[in-house]
């Protein structure tokens, strides 16, 4: 796959350099056409995946300069890390209302003076769901700059 975020991402006057990942949504019958969060000079809020998630297939986060891929398979009810799968419960367990999560944390340290030193940002990426008692599950990843994730459930 080509990588579909723009060099303009990395020039200096773009508020969003600091980003390493970025996402894009795959939709069913490719309706709507899938979504990159950076298209040209054009950032695509989230809100436009929640906005189409009825026809969400399933959600892929890029790191911006190294070959690394996390994917949510919103059919199949899984997360992904290139060919490696994670999961909390049996594989025969059902899921149903499968929904995506994806945010981000920003920390940034400053000094005594209170000036901006550096900046640190998380990702978190999986999804959650329901099972055949309705007991909700989820399969977070927490991922740095440098692709380096912990699994979690909370």
């Amino acid at each position: 796959m080509t990588n579909p975020m723009d060099t303009n991402l990395n020039s200096e006057n773009n508020s969003m350099n600091s980003l390493s990942f970025y996402w894009t949504a795959f939709f069913k019958n490719d309706n709507p056409s899938p979504i990159c969060q950076f298209d040209g000079k054009i950032e695509h809020k989230y809100k436009e995946v929640i906005d189409n998630f009825d026809n969400l297939s399933y959600l892929t986060l890029h790191h911006k300069e190294q070959n690394i891929q996390f994917t949510i398979d919103l059919i199949k009810g899984t997360v992904s890390y290139g060919n490696t799968f994670f999961s909390f419960s049996e594989e025969s367990t059902q899921k149903f209302n499968i929904r995506p999560i994806y945010f981000r944390r920003v920390r940034k340290y400053l000094d005594e003076h209170l000036k901006e030193i550096d900046t640190d940002i998380h990702y978190y990426f999986g999804l959650q769901y329901n099972d055949e008692k309705n007991n909700n599950h989820k399969i977070i990843l927490e991922i740095d700059k440098l692709g380096r994730f912990i699994l979690g459930d909370n």
